[in-house]
């Protein structure tokens, strides 16, 4: 395996611990909101409760599938320096101030192409 595709593997593998983190708070997050709201109405019948019972328990795995198939597309497409930021940032979370050492540029431009580039993330992902 080449320098390049460690690090595009290991950029995958930080970002997709991030996404699923997201992924994983922001679903649990909304179920709890759905639970609340089930406990202020009250359902029809006993059935009712059961059917969203079992609509919590199996649409979290498919969203997250279906979020990281997307993520891993996104990423794929970005350049080689692009990948080495988020590796660095997310992977092996490093600061802004270490990864502009290390790359031999400034922290504000490490923050401004981070900010940059998750706005792209943000913008493909949206689609």
């Amino acid at each position: 395996m080449s320098n390049d595709q460690q690090i595009l593997a290991n950029v995958e593998k930080g970002f997709s611990r991030y996404i699923h983190a997201c992924l994983f708070h922001t679903s649990r997050d909304f179920f709890r909101r759905i639970d609340r709201e089930l406990l202020c109405t009250k359902p029809l019948d006993e059935e009712t409760d059961g059917i969203y019972l079992m609509m919590n328990r199996f649409s979290s795995p498919i969203v997250y599938a279906e979020a990281q198939e997307c993520l891993l597309s996104v990423i794929r497409a970005l350049n080689p320096m692009e990948r080495k930021l988020l590796f660095m940032k997310f992977y092996e979370e490093k600061t802004d101030a270490e990864i502009a050492q290390l790359l031999g540029i400034t922290q504000q431009a490490v923050s401004k192409t981070k900010r940059m580039l998750l706005g792209k993330l943000k913008s493909r992902l949206e689609m």
